[in-house]
């Protein structure tokens, strides 16, 4: 077996959790906490060299972890609770972080490639927001977002009114999960974000580190 140069976390729903399921009446009988923690999501993350700092490391991408959980249960967006914030997400969900990996596998490791993936490589122009007019988008210059793809890794660059950053993330089946570093009215900020596609458009939206949540529709150049 080799010891690979990553670390574990695994998300375990709480009580809070189990409750909002419940809550759907299509589950019939209700599912049990039990259930719930048989097979729980696992994220892998860089070797940090402590678990206090592979729970940090998390800490931006804790919205997006709560998304993905809510919505392998119910896609409606209108029953999810609104203020999905890192305080509710630790009253909902657990994590535990694991340090030693071993891979027992003699086959190399695998990811989702190109096949079926997004392609959404280019400069995309912003064309619109609900959270902003176009006084603000083009306050500096042409509002944009910059992507690379490697495979299912991403990365880029976005310059949005006074919002300029950088992102780096990975692709799944339907959008990309990414965290960011940039600065906004000169002052530094960081968080995390999302891009999917949707009839051909690009959507953008980007969540403060304890901040605001914006999004924005871009079309490529």
């Amino acid at each position: 077996m080799n010891l690979v140069n990553r670390g574990v976390v695994i998300v375990k729903p709480k009580p809070p959790f189990l409750k909002w399921v419940n809550s759907d009446p299509s589950l019939a009988p209700p599912v049990s906490m039990e259930y719930l923690q048989e097979d729980c999501t696992a994220i892998m993350v860089p070797d940090l060299g402590s678990l206090e700092e592979a729970l940090a490391y998390l800490a931006d991408l804790k919205p997006m972890l709560f998304e993905m959980e809510l919505e392998d249960w119910n896609r409606d967006r209108a029953t999810w609770p609104t203020n999905r914030t890192n305080e509710l997400f630790d009253a909902w969900f657990k994590l535990e972080a694991h340090s030693m990996v071993w891979d027992s596998a003699g086959a190399p490791i695998e990811t989702e490639e190109d096949e079926g993936a997004m392609d959404i490589a280019g400069t995309w122009h912003v064309i619109s927001s609900p959270d902003f007019d176009d006084d603000y988008l083009y306050m500096e210059t042409t509002p944009h977002v910059t992507l690379r793809q490697d495979g299912t890794r991403v990365s880029g660059e976005f310059h949005i009114g006074l919002i300029v950053g950088s992102l780096a993330g990975r692709m799944d089946e339907s959008r990309v999960l990414f965290s960011f570093e940039a600065t906004d009215e000169m002052e530094p900020v960081n968080g995390a974000g999302t891009i999917a596609l949707q009839d051909g458009r690009l959507i953008f939206t980007l969540l403060f580190h304890f901040g605001d949540e914006f999004t924005f529709e871009c079309e490529l150049v």
